[in-house]
């Protein structure tokens, strides 16, 4: 959708700014336009020009008119020779000319009314040239003015087999039936020709692409990610993936997860990226000789992107061939209920192979029931070792194992069945009626659980006639125990994903954002961009996170009475601390006094303390005296704003733990307490927030609220720019302290509210 919002980054000044005037233009013009003009026609085959007409004339229902300086007739329609000339009003055109007369051409266009321009021609702003820029920029005023979608320029147009024309052929010559078959695959690339490829190849595999798509490239109104919800995809299309071929707009893919309405899409859909976002190849810049902050996570190892997938529920293809092994799954069986896994082949070895491959993506392997063992011992030879895998080794026919997968099917304790077919193991028969049997009894819409077969067999035309026909007839055959499962794997975490509540307004941590921002312009106005501690407890205190309890004082006898209080409450030592914006280490300087346990002592430190910071010119606040939490489980919650991502909280086990284990839960703000309490569960230093090492097990809920709270200020503080609590000590009773926080403004960016009916909405902009 075209963006209404104005991005500013003061870091990386790389800003996409589209007014907010064609935003409720539907794109569903480019597919449903009554009357195409094709600004380039040409009548020499094989050129760009000549191909797309072919297209119009062979798909397109409306009413296409050609245009060309030339004039002339192609496929017994004349050649225009300006779009001025052709009658009437145009919906929508198509320009194939060069760069350097397609300004013009797209300003006649718009002249004669058409309101959807597609521009085929590269030379814009992907060539980084400053006139190519400069084209560009002409391109969106005029799109402005004349209230026009444009989709491209540097593009291959739109597709959609069902209603509009397709001005590159998507499929391979050597199959056009496949790709114009019905399918569960609609595709989405965020360059056109990886789109082309990519539905040729699905059309080659059996899991053609039928959605309707525009072509994404250098967008000028329209981008890729406006086609997952507008167009909808056509009634003849199977509900099933959205593949993202390419996403080199991460932040606009994570956002489909950054809100409580992530599963109106990914929850109805099964969505697989490839080339998903991953960490940055640049090597981190060194972090000062101090305790780790939970932010140089988030610059260093870490992996936004992760969070952004896991919280859209966006399936991650590792490889290429991910994308069409989960596509042919979800295409014909449905989503697996579970991570139990029954085996079933017919050679001795295959089911142990099967077996490894689902240990190594987290399956279990289950025995049994003992009504499957029944029926299995009453079927086949008792001396059969009835485990799972099952072993059906030795000249079986195909009816025999088809009723052993069968039972295995019925079997409450399986999830999934995985058929391992050696064929030339079996009695041989016809290929397509052994394909036929199959499909029958284990095809699309025959089964309510998953059913696979990974497929030994060779090169023989006997063993290739018998895979084309199970994957035509629709079976979810693979040639590979590894292929198979590591696909099936990513659709049992989507199915969780699935199955998870979606987080609710009431999951969320409320903070006092009014009394935050009032601190935050006290300390704009003083000109400083770093809380002090004592400010930073204010503002975790108003985010519901407990502090140590503290005063500020700039005497001895002060410093003494207050300690005095502290230690009638019990606590057994104190600490004096330097409060100054200009110290930001603090031990480094000689600025902290530990283990005070007398109010004499904590008197004569914080007396020295103060005669020796007071006379050295610094912004001087005064001496923290505060009490000294106890050793306890550590852990700590930081927050960042990635360039593409935006704000993102991390969090994990804090300490020294945060550089030597790096394990920490990347979430995307704001987070919902059920979300953020999910995310430890893939922690490797779970065992320690368990308390099996001595250690008092993690409140994991209040931690989670912790998290949330963190979140929600990164969301509505824009002017955070780092935030940092390490540690936070657990104790015994539970609770949770923040000892040591450090909180980083940034005032080059500014904020303004523009109220909308009873909806505020925020955008940065540039200063002045």
């Amino acid at each position: 959708m075209l963006a209404g919002r104005f991005l500013w980054n003061c870091r990386r000044v790389c800003v996409r700014s589209f007014a907010s005037s064609l935003k409720d233009i539907s794109i569903k013009g480019f597919f449903e336009a009554k009357t195409y003009a094709v600004i380039g026609a040409s009548t020499k085959p094989g050129t760009l020009g000549h191909t797309i007409c072919e297209n119009y004339v062979r798909t397109y229902k409306g009413e296409a008119f050609f245009v060309n300086p030339k004039g002339g007739e192609l496929f017994g329609k004349p050649i225009y020779k300006s779009v001025l000339d052709v009658p009437g009003e145009i919906e929508a055109a198509a320009v194939v000319v060069s760069v350097k007369f397609a300004l013009q051409s797209a300003e006649e266009c718009m002249k004669k009314g058409a309101k959807y321009l597609i521009m085929i021609p590269g030379g814009f702003k992907e060539s980084k040239t400053e006139d190519g820029i400069k084209k560009q920029e002409e391109l969106v005023k005029l799109a402005h003015k004349c209230n026009c979608r444009i989709l491209g320029p540097n593009c291959m147009g739109v597709y959609d087999p069902n209603h509009s024309p397709t001005l590159i052929p998507l499929s391979s010559p050597d199959c056009p039936s496949r790709a114009s078959a019905p399918s569960a695959f609609s595709l989405r690339a965020a360059r056109s020709r990886l789109r082309s490829s990519t539905s040729s190849q699905a059309a080659t595999r059996t899991a053609g692409s039928r959605s309707s798509s525009p072509s994404a490239t250098p967008a000028t109104s329209t981008s890729w990610t406006s086609s997952p919800t507008t167009p909808t995809s056509p009634p003849s299309s199977r509900p099933g993936p959205i593949s993202r071929a390419s996403a080199t707009r991460p932040l606009s893919c994570a956002k489909l997860g950054s809100s409580p309405r992530k599963s109106r899409f990914c929850s109805s859909r099964p969505t697989a990226a490839l080339r998903a976002p991953r960490p940055p190849r640049r090597t981190p810049r060194p972090s000062p000789p101090t305790t780790p902050s939970a932010t140089s996570c988030c610059r260093t190892w870490g992996v936004p992107g992760e969070a952004g997938n896991a919280q859209a529920g966006v399936i991650r293809c590792d490889v290429w061939r991910d994308l069409f092994n989960i596509g042919r799954l979800i295409r014909s069986q449905p989503l697996p209920r579970g991570r139990r896994v029954g085996v079933v082949t017919n050679v001795a070895g295959m089911g142990t192979m099967i077996a490894d491959a689902a240990t190594l993506f987290q399956m279990k392997l289950p025995a049994f029931s003992t009504q499957t063992l029944s029926a299995f011992s009453t079927r086949f030879p008792r001396f059969l070792p009835y485990s799972n895998p099952l072993d059906l080794a030795g000249k079986l026919n195909l009816a025999g194992l088809m009723e052993a997968a069968s039972e295995a099917m019925k079997d409450a304790n399986m999830d999934v069945i995985v058929l391992g077919l050696e064929p030339n193991s079996i009695e041989h028969g016809d290929p397509a009626e052994m394909a036929k049997q199959l499909a029958d009894r284990f095809g699309p819409g025959k089964t309510e659980k998953p059913f696979l077969v990974v497929e030994f067999g060779g090169t023989q035309e006997f063993d290739r006639t018998l895979r084309m026909a199970l994957k035509e007839r629709g079976i979810a055959i693979y040639s590979g125990p590894e292929e198979a499962l590591r696909g099936l794997g990513k659709l049992m975490k989507y199915a969780e994903f699935r199955d998870q509540q979606s987080p609710t307004d009431e999951t969320y941590a409320s903070v006092d954002f009014p009394a935050v921002k009032s601190l935050f312009r006290k300390v704009q106005k003083s000109g400083r961009k770093v809380l002090t501690e004592v400010e930073g407890y204010e503002v975790l205190c108003h985010c519901g996170i407990q502090t140590p309890a503290h005063a500020v004082v700039t005497s001895g006898t002060s410093a003494g009475d207050f300690a005095a209080k502290l230690f009638s409450r019990g606590v057994r030592s104190v600490v004096a601390k330097v409060v100054s914006p200009d110290i930001l280490h603090k031990t480094d300087v000689g600025g902290v006094s530990l283990n005070l346990e007398s109010e004499e002592a904590v008197s004569r430190e914080v007396a020295r303390l103060h005669a020796k910071f007071s006379a050295q010119g610094i912004e001087y606040h005064g001496i923290m005296v505060s009490e000294m939490v106890p050793k306890g489980l550590e852990m700590m919650i930081g927050a960042n704003r990635d360039a593409a991502f935006g704000p993102l909280t991390v969090a994990g086990a804090g300490g020294v733990f945060v550089e030597l284990l790096k394990d920490v839960a990347f979430n995307m703000c704001p987070v919902s307490i059920e979300e953020a309490k999910r995310s430890l569960c893939h922690l490797k230093y779970r065992e320690m927030m368990e308390g099996k090492l001595g250690l008092p097990p993690l409140n994991q809920g209040l931690f989670a609220r912790s998290v949330s709270a963190v979140s929600c200020l990164m969301k509505e503080c824009p002017e955070i720019k780092e935030l940092d609590i390490n540690p936070l000590i657990q104790m015994k009773d539970g609770n949770l302290t923040a000892v040591d926080s450090v909180i980083k403004l940034e005032w080059s960016v500014c904020w303004k509210q523009r109220k909308t009916g009873n909806n505020t909405r925020k955008r940065r902009c540039a200063p002045r």
